[in-house]
Formats: structure tokens, C-alpha cells, sequence
């Protein structure tokens, strides 16, 4: 029951994700059901093209009016007037970036999306059951969307209770601040998703590793030209996926990189808040919506590192299981050929999520942006503990 349950959500945040993104002109693309595939739509790019033209008129509008820190308390901190400008030119320059890449990499884009949809077909449609039984990609898929609802949620508590003299440029702000975060949100939702997709691919071939390595250890396998045959797929599908894995990161990797930066800032303003405007206890509210702020970046920030360091476990699992192989009796030349091609792909190649050649997204990294974050805090106290 909650297997079905689970699957029934974790389908409905990715519909949900590329119809948003398909109405903020994200995803330039129409559908062929007959195809299942992504094709180029002309109706869909002239409407792509408008929604961007009136976002960047919106945040162009509404950026000389955007002002992150105006409390009486800290206003005349330079550094932290700085990093809030900072994250305002961040969150601008990204979408500016998202709209050049749905132009630059428009044919790459809806290359990789077919490519992706190629292989389901050819493979691993026939594992139908194994994919189902990937519970870790529904889960992680199910608490993206739960980090992006509550991110809008967010803005409820803003426009109601921060903004008590409404002013059309405070709306314009709002709106368009809203905008942006969704729609770099999406972005960062696709990136997340073909992290998934790969990890979830490299599960299932890993599982089926598992029962080829069974069925040779049986006395009589009778089935060796099918096992042959199947792990010449296996290497020609990881080597595609090890391929797509570089195109991603490449396409993705300035957003993510101006996402992370934005987060980190915006995490440094929210604590400087806690820690010396809304110290008082008639700021109660408050204190409690800069809590949750925190805890849904970091919460958002998390799931793409644990998302990442999940594929890479995977893989790692994925290599070491064709070490079991050599505990079977001598196989058929052609069948030592094949596990020797997927052992050489395996050891000379792993999937890397580096952003612009900077950042490996993984563990390592994430604790180092957390630490900056409060190591940063902590600078801006000492700079200016004469203002507290």
C-alpha cells in the first residue's frame, strides 16, 4: 500500500515539476506521445521566449528596489550591505544564465532528454519491477517537492505579516522574488532529477549484476549467450550514462554553482537576524520564520549532496560487485571478453559531479559550505561588534 502511495506522489512532483517548468518557459519542448520523447515545438519556444522577456523586464524593474537588510539595527554593516547586494546580483545573474542556456544548449537539452528516454526503452523497460523497487529515488524525489512547496509557503508568511505598507514596488519585489526562486528552484529540480534518474539506472543494473553472478554459480547455467549479450548492454548503457553525466554537469553546472552561492548568503543574512534584530521576545514570529527559512535551505542544499553521494555509492557498489565474478569456475572466452570490457569501463571511468571545475558535489563539500556559512557569521560579528 505504501509502495503504490509513494510511486503515486513521487509521479505527481515530477509532472508537477515539468509542467511548471513548461509554464515558466523552462522547458522550450513539446510532447510526441506516439514517440515518447521530447520534440522542438515552435509554439512552446515563441512562448518560452515572451515569459522570459516579461521575467527579465520584472527583475530588471524591481532590482533598484531591492533592498535585503533595512532594519534599523545592522543597516550600517558595509559587508553585510555588501553580501545582500551580493545575493540579489546572484539570484539576477542566475536567471540571466537561465535564459541563455535554454537558447545555447536548447538542441542538447532535448538531446539528453531523449537519450534518457532511448535507453528506458531499450533496457530497462524490460526491469519494470526493479525500478519499482528503487524505494531511495521515490523518497528522494518525494522530498524535493516537499522542500519546494515549503519554500513557497514561505512567501505566505512575508506578504502577510513583513510587509505592512504595501507599495507597488514592494509587490513587484515580492513577485518577482517568488519568480526567481521558483524558477531556479525548477532548474535545480532538474539537475536533482537527472542525478536520480542516474542513480537509479545504476541501481538496477547493479541489481541485475547480482542475479547474472547468481545464475553462473549455478551447476548448469544454460542461458550464457542471453547473460553475454546482457552485459555487453550493461557496459554500452553505463559508458552512455558516464556521458551524460559530463553533459549535465556542464549545462547545469553555472546555476548550481550561483544557486549554492545565493543559499550560503542567504543563510548568513537569516542568522544575523536571529542573532541581533530578533532577539526580543515580541519578535517570536519572526524568530521562528527565520528558523524555518534556515532549515528549508539547508534541508534543499542536503538533498542535492546526499543525492549526488548516493550515485556515487551506487557506482562504487557497482564496480566492486564484478570482483564476486572471479570466484566462479573458467567461463567461456567470450564471455570472460565481456566481463573484462565492463570491469576496464568500470575502473578507468566514474560518474563526477563537479561544478565548473571548482566544486565535487559531495559530502566533503557540503560541510565546507556549511562552515563558511557560519565562519562568515562569525567574521561579520568581529567586524562590527562595536554597532551591537
Amino acid at each position: 500500500m505504501w509502495a503504490q502511495c509513494r510511486r503515486a506522489i513521487s509521479d505527481f512532483t515530477l509532472n508537477s515539476a515539468i509542467y511548471c517548468s513548461i509554464a515558466l518557459g523552462i522547458l522550450p519542448y513539446g510532447y510526441n506521445r506516439p514517440r515518447r520523447g521530447m520534440v522542438p515545438s515552435k509554439a512552446a519556444l515563441v512562448y518560452s521566449v515572451c515569459i522570459d522577456l516579461l521575467i527579465i523586464c520584472m527583475a530588471l524593474y524591481a532590482w533598484p528596489s531591492a533592498r535585503l537588510i533595512h532594519f534599523e539595527r545592522i543597516r550600517h554593516w558595509s559587508l553585510l550591505e555588501l553580501l545582500s547586494q551580493f545575493v540579489i546580483l546572484v539570484n539576477v545573474s542566475a536567471l540571466l544564465n537561465i535564459m541563455w542556456t535554454n537558447w545555447s544548449e536548447y538542441k542538447c537539452i532535448l538531446g539528453l532528454l531523449n537519450e534518457y528516454s532511448s535507453i528506458e526503452r531499450s533496457y530497462f523497460i524490460r526491469h519494470t519491477s526493479l525500478m519499482y523497487e528503487c524505494a531511495a529515488y521515490e523518497h528522494y524525489i518525494i522530498l524535493k517537492g516537499l522542500a519546494m512547496l515549503l519554500k513557497n509557503l514561505s512567501f505566505v508568511y512575508v506578504a502577510l505579516v513583513l510587509f505592512k505598507d504595501v507599495t507597488w514596488p514592494i509587490v513587484a519585489v515580492h513577485i518577482m522574488t517568488m519568480l526567481l526562486v521558483n524558477i531556479i528552484s525548477l532548474v535545480v529540480m532538474h539537475f536533482y532529477i537527472f542525478i536520480l534518474v542516474t542513480y537509479r539506472y545504476i541501481w538496477i543494473m547493479r541489481e541485475r549484476l547480482k542475479c547474472i553472478a547468481n545464475d553462473l554459480g549455478l551447476p548448469h547455467s544454460s542461458n550464457l549467450q542471453s547473460i553475454r549479450y546482457e552485459l555487453s548492454e550493461i557496459t554500452v548503457i553505463y559508458m552512455r550514462l558516464l556521458r551524460f553525466c559530463e553533459q549535465f554537469v556542464r549545462i547545469y553546472g553555472k546555476q548550481m554553482l550561483l544557486c549554492i552561492s545565493g543559499v550560503a548568503g542567504v543563510n548568513v543574512l537569516t542568522l544575523i537576524l536571529l542573532l541581533f534584530v530578533w532577539r526580543e521576545v515580541v519578535h517570536k514570529l519572526n524568530v521562528a520564520y527565520s528558523w524555518y527559512v534556515l532549515v528549508v535551505n539547508t534541508l534543499d542544499f542536503w538533498l542535492i549532496i546526499s543525492a549526488c553521494e548516493l550515485a556515487l555509492g551506487t557506482a562504487f557498489d557497482f564496480v566492486a560487485l564484478q570482483r564476486s565474478f572471479s570466484n566462479y569456475a573458467p567461463l567461456s572466452a567470450a564471455l570472460e571478453r565481456e566481463l573484462e570490457m565492463l570491469a576496464l569501463v568500470c575502473a578507468t571511468s566514474t560518474p563526477q559531479f563537479r561544478l565548473c571545475g571548482l566544486l565535487d558535489l559531495d559530502y566533503s563539500t557540503g560541510l565546507k559550505v556549511l562552515m563558511t556559512t557560519i565562519l562568515y557569521v562569525i567574521y561579520l560579528v568581529q567586524m562590527n561588534y562595536k554597532n551591537l
